[in-house]
Formats: C-alpha cells, sequence, structure tokens
C-alpha cells in the first residue's frame, strides 16, 4: 500500500478541530486494517437467507462500524451468519452510508461497494483531509 501522504506527514499537518482528528483516527484505522474480499457467488442475497462468506461480511460491516463491537463478537462465534435481525439492519446502515438502494438485500452494488478496498478509502480520506486544510 502506497498512500499519497503518511500518517505521520498528516500530523504535522493537521489543524485542531475535531473532525479532522477523527479523521486522522480513522486513517490510522484503514491503515493498519486488512482488505477484506467478499464475493457473490449466488446471486441476490435476500433476507432471511445464508450469507456465504457472512463472517468476512460481519468483520467488514463492524470495521465500518454497521455493525456494533458487541454483535460482531456474538455472530463471530456462529456457524452460519444470516441477513436478518442486526446483520440486515447492518446492510442497511452500509447501503445508506453508500448511496444504494436501502433494501437489505446483497446484490452486486453493495457487494462492489463492500468491495471498494482501503487502501482506496485511505486515499479518499488523505485527499479530503487535505483539502479541508487548504480550504482556510
Amino acid at each position: 500500500m502506497d498512500p499519497l501522504i503518511n500518517y505521520e506527514q498528516l500530523l504535522k499537518l493537521r489543524p485542531l478541530k475535531y473532525n479532522y482528528q477523527a479523521s486522522l483516527v480513522y486513517l490510522k484505522k484503514l491503515n493498519e486494517q486488512q482488505d477484506i474480499q467478499i464475493r457473490l457467488n449466488q446471486g441476490l442475497i435476500r433476507h432471511n437467507k445464508v450469507i456465504p462468506y457472512g463472517k468476512q461480511l460481519i468483520e467488514k460491516l463492524n470495521f465500518y462500524n454497521d455493525l456494533d463491537d458487541f454483535t460482531y463478537e456474538y455472530l463471530s462465534t456462529k456457524k452460519v451468519i444470516l441477513n436478518q435481525g442486526e446483520v440486515n439492519l447492518a446492510i442497511k446502515n452500509f447501503q445508506r452510508r453508500n448511496g444504494l438502494k436501502v433494501d437489505g438485500v446483497i446484490g452486486n452494488e453493495t457487494i462492489r461497494a463492500l468491495n471498494n478496498s482501503f487502501s482506496n478509502d485511505q486515499r479518499i480520506l488523505a485527499l479530503n483531509m487535505q483539502r479541508t486544510r487548504l480550504k482556510k
């Protein structure tokens, strides 16, 4: 991974605003995270259906704070992850945040957004932080 600007450089440039500080913490978290790719083998995954690669899905949803830590820890012990309850709500939250159709169904667009690499998120966040800093 080769970010445009590294964490130490951003620390030197940082304004003392809370949202910039929070973005900096998130950028560091992205830098330390392994990319998780999710596959969709069998078309749409509707409500109450088994989610293939469910463990990877809940890990990614937890990383993006769409699924809380307590629920993530609980679901991590399950052999099968279903698209229901807290998982379905987390999928809807993810879809809403990413401008997708909010239906809780896991389809191609949702998978594409979930598979957006952490390094790409890192690049976008670093660019937006630079723009914020330069607007002053």
